[in-house]
């Protein structure tokens, strides 16, 4: 084999290399991961509104192994996790947390199955929208890589 033919061979080679590693199948975008599951239109009885007023959420630092308690409102009450850019929100309570996959609502008043809505912000921007539900701790979980939070107890007007 004669070495010009020997180069324009191994150019062809290399040049078919080239374009078969430029030619790798891309994968469309995760329909899971662009479709944010829409949330749960919540009712809060009067009676609920009247007699509960604030909530107790543990929040558990990974990093540290210490466990921090918040006494935050039923509605509205926030506060800040040290050392992140993390605020937590308290949406709402039911003490007797139902639904039926488009509303959650209480069917009494009394702690049978409680869940508190929350809302995580980082940075200003909301990250997480879910339930903390103190029967089922481990169902619809805030995930973050230092901090778990846990609905702990939950406080009555006098």
């Amino acid at each position: 084999m004669s070495t010009s033919r020997f180069t324009s061979l191994s150019l062809a080679l290399l040049i078919v290399l080239a374009l078969l590693a430029g030619c790798q199948r891309e994968e469309p975008p995760s329909v899971a991961k662009s479709v944010k599951k829409p949330a749960l239109h919540v009712v809060v009885p009067e009676e609920v509104r009247a007699k509960w007023k604030a909530v107790q959420i543990v929040a558990h630092d990974k990093q540290s192994g210490r466990d921090l308690l918040y006494t935050v409102d039923t509605e509205g009450g926030r506060f800040a996790l040290p050392g992140s850019n993390l605020e937590v929100e308290v949406a709402h309570f039911l003490p007797a947390f139902v639904t039926d996959g488009k509303t959650a609502t209480s069917v009494s008043n009394a702690p049978s199955n409680p869940g508190i809505e929350i809302v995580v912000r980082e940075a200003g921007v909301e990250t997480f929208r879910g339930w903390l539900l103190r029967n089922a701790p481990a169902d619809h979980a805030f995930q973050h890589p230092r901090y778990t939070l846990a609905l702990q107890d939950f406080i009555a007007r006098r």
